[in-house]
């Protein structure tokens, strides 16, 4: 009997052992995930942020770093960044250094063409249990693009879409990727290609501005040229001796007045139509042109007779502006 009471006490300590060790060791292996977990839980933070914009998802993506769109950042909505190309394809993690609640995370980064690194920076805010900890990324500093209009203006274009109007110096922040700009021009006057401007990376560097020439179409060209030569016309039909803002004039003698005096313009100057300057487009003439006048002369003695020029040389140095559609040319040196 004594032997038989003993046998099942035995074996109730070693199973009570044995579960003793299983839990000792699922306790340890917790104890272990966990740390592993907190010391991860700033690659993950960043892992989740550059899988947004490798995505196109703007607002997922402000939203993990606790930051907004303004008013003028056209760029940092879903539907702009979504259509924009050459996001980032690629990225792996390295090293993460924690200094007090603040962690360093490096990252290498392949967007189309370039392969640059990036450091991100966290904030601990919380811990779980005193072992896991709570962290958000700090808001990167977004590339700025620039473009740097030559023309009148503002004339409405497009950014992935967005409208915005034209102006000498134009100014988006934006997430890696390259964004596509359309003209969208009322007036058939002008002309622009489309182009595309690209954000590479993250940073406060000045960005250095992509230059665009608003040039005059082909319809613009010929409103321009029917300007010049309305304006010669108009010259021609004075009756004065120095036309007003006109490029000719005729000199009378002294106590001798012309009356109704006709021009002609006997060769018109051939001329060019350059790039657009602050002034509107600036005609230069490439061959001289000549004008005559004559008329009627009296002097005070009472007598009069017929009076005639030679040949008058001129050119053309002047700008052609529009109001709409109208193009209008002044001459500049008279």
């Amino acid at each position: 009997m004594t032997t038989f009471a003993k046998v099942p006490r035995i074996r109730w300590f070693w199973w009570v052992a044995a579960a003793a060790v299983v839990v000792m060791a699922g306790g340890a292996l917790a104890v272990v995930s966990a740390l592993a977990l907190d010391a991860n839980a700033p690659r993950i933070a960043v892992a989740h942020y550059l899988s947004a914009l490798e995505k196109g998802h703007a607002s997922q993506a402000l939203a993990m770093t606790g930051s907004k769109a303004g008013p003028s950042d056209l760029l940092l909505t879903d539907k702009a960044f979504h259509n924009a190309t050459k996001r980032i394809t690629r990225f792996s993690l390295g090293r993460v250094s924690t200094a007090g609640d603040t962690a360093t995370v490096d990252a290498t980064i392949e967007q189309g063409g370039h392969k640059y690194s990036q450091a991100f920076q966290l904030t601990r805010t919380g811990r779980d249990l005193a072992t896991i900890s709570h962290w958000r990324l700090r808001p990167p500093a977004l590339t700025r693009i620039a473009i740097a209009f030559t023309g009148p203006g503002p004339l409405q274009f497009t950014i992935v879409g967005q409208n915005f109007s034209s102006a000498p110096d134009v100014e988006f922040r934006a997430f890696p990727g390259t964004y596509n700009v359309l003209p969208e021009f009322p007036s058939r006057m002008y002309y622009a290609p489309p182009f595309t401007v690209t954000a590479v990376g993250f940073g406060n560097a000045e960005p250095k501005p992509a230059d665009m020439a608003i040039d005059l179409s082909s319809e613009g060209e010929s409103a321009a040229e029917q300007a010049v030569n309305e304006f010669m016309d108009k010259c021609a039909a004075s009756t004065e001796l120095v036309p007003a803002g006109c490029p000719f004039r005729a000199v009378g003698q002294a106590g001798v007045t012309v009356d109704s005096a006709t021009w002609s313009l006997d060769t018109r100057p051939e001329f060019s139509v350059g790039g657009y300057t602050s002034r509107g487009w600036p005609v230069v003439s490439t061959t001289v042109g000549s004008a005559k006048m004559s008329g009627t002369a009296h002097d005070g003695s009472g007598r009069s007779g017929e009076v005639h020029t030679p040949e008058i040389p001129f050119g053309l140095v002047g700008f052609v502006t529009f109001d709409g559609d109208t193009a209008t040319y002044a001459q500049f040196v008279k």
